[in-house]
């Protein structure tokens, strides 16, 4: 579809783009499934409308004529669109937008906005049609992945990140503006970010309602979803239902559970159940689910894999992903499955394993089972040393207040 023809002075990537049958056409080129579209030079609003492709799109069309802006909003009300497609006049060469927030902008024909004015405000990685040409913003080296709850597969929760600052403005704001109840499971129960993509796992269910468990199991159901939105913009790009997840779940006979922690607290490996990396999420989709392969873009599940039920922490190093299973008896073991045939390569039988202490750095994987750190060969499982801790044993606690 399209050639390169150079790498413009700012670092975007230019191609000169064929014929489309439509603007619609040429969001769908993209490869953006959602987030906001700016219509250069939108006239009358009638091709501003159809890049709105799908309901995950945010839309606005811009124009120097007050009398187009005008007709275009009349049309989007008529249609039914207004608010989701918007119209708004501009000065012809300065966008008012903030950096960084724009994923498409779309011109049919030569605009006097200058290319440096276009790439400050597309988000990296996002794409701008401009008279037969596609412009696309690449990704700053300076910006780093957050994939794992502690970073990396490594545990070593510091980013490589160089744009990371004091906040000095706030850049989005999206709900639920409350979480539920102090006497509930925390809400938020992971999160994790990469390719521009923020990920994470909340429950939804009834807010500020205090609720003591009646023999030792609530009345209110818990409504758990995975969520993922544009890092740069906050829109919602796919939201899924995770069924078994929450409360009533968590309430598993893999835990030390009781109805106080029922009240109070929350499963130690939850932070651990969500993983990401490019374009695919790591995710178990239910409490004693196995794990499962998603497309980051889409929400849609591309493989789940035997003889992982019961995971309890992901971590992906490479083209491996490396987990902790408990099985009905509570008993541990690590196991890792190679992605290219998605199948399990090998099993090390733990017994215990305290929560968030499995890591994974080069050819050793370790984990601490309350009385020793174990350390094995990330290749083929082997354990290689284990050694007592000097300051003696310590509770494998599954359970976080």
């Amino acid at each position: 579809m399209s050639t390169r023809q150079y790498i413009g002075a700012l670092g975007a990537v230019v191609l000169s783009v064929t014929a489309f049958a439509g603007v619609s056409d040429v969001v769908k080129s993209s490869g953006i499934k959602g987030g906001i579209i700016v219509h250069l030079d939108c006239n009358d609003g009638k091709e501003t409308a159809k890049l709105r492709i799908n309901n995950n799109m945010t839309v606005q069309g811009l124009d120097t004529s007050r009398k187009d802006i005008d007709a275009a909003r009349k049309y989007l009300a008529w249609q039914g669109l207004y608010g989701k497609v918007t119209a708004n006049l501009f000065d012809s060469k300065k966008l008012p937008y903030a950096d960084d927030l724009v994923n498409i902008i779309v011109s049919e024909s030569a605009t006097q906005v200058p290319e440096s004015e276009i790439l400050r405000v597309l988000c990296p990685l996002g794409t701008a049609f401009i008279n037969g040409k596609k412009i696309v913003k690449p990704w700053p080296k300076e910006i780093d992945d957050w994939g794992h709850f502690l970073h990396g597969p490594d545990n070593n929760a510091v980013s490589s990140d160089s744009q990371v600052a004091p906040p000095k403005h706030l850049r989005w704001d999206a709900g639920p503006r409350w979480s539920r109840s102090h006497e509930t499971d925390m809400s938020m129960t992971a999160m994790v970010s990469a390719n521009g993509k923020l990920f994470y796992l909340i429950d939804d269910g009834p807010i500020g309602i205090h609720e003591t468990p009646v023999k030792g199991e609530r009345r209110l159901p818990d409504k758990s979803s995975l969520v993922a939105r544009d890092a740069f913009n906050g829109l919602v790009l796919w939201k899924r239902p995770v069924p078994d997840w929450g409360t009533r779940s968590f309430k598993s006979d893999r835990l030390k559970w009781n109805a106080q922690n029922l009240m109070f607290s929350s499963p130690a490996m939850l932070p651990r159940r969500l993983v990401a990396s490019g374009d695919r999420l790591y995710v178990t989709l239910g409490f004693n689910a196995p794990l499962s392969e998603l497309d980051a873009v889409t929400g849609q599940t591309l493989r789940t894999f035997d003889g992982t039920a019961d995971t309890q922490e992901i971590l992906l190093a490479d083209r491996t992903v490396c987990l902790h299973i408990r099985n009905a008896e509570k008993v541990s073991s690590v196991a890792a499955l190679d992605l290219t045939d998605g199948k399990v390569k090998w099993q090390h039988k733990a017994g215990r394993i305290s929560p968030v202490t499995l890591g994974v750095s080069g050819n050793k994987a370790a984990y601490f089972n309350g009385d020793e750190l174990v350390v094995l060969n990330a290749a083929d499982g082997s354990e290689l040393w284990r050694a007592a801790v000097a300051s003696g044993p310590a509770p494998v606690k599954d359970i976080a207040h």
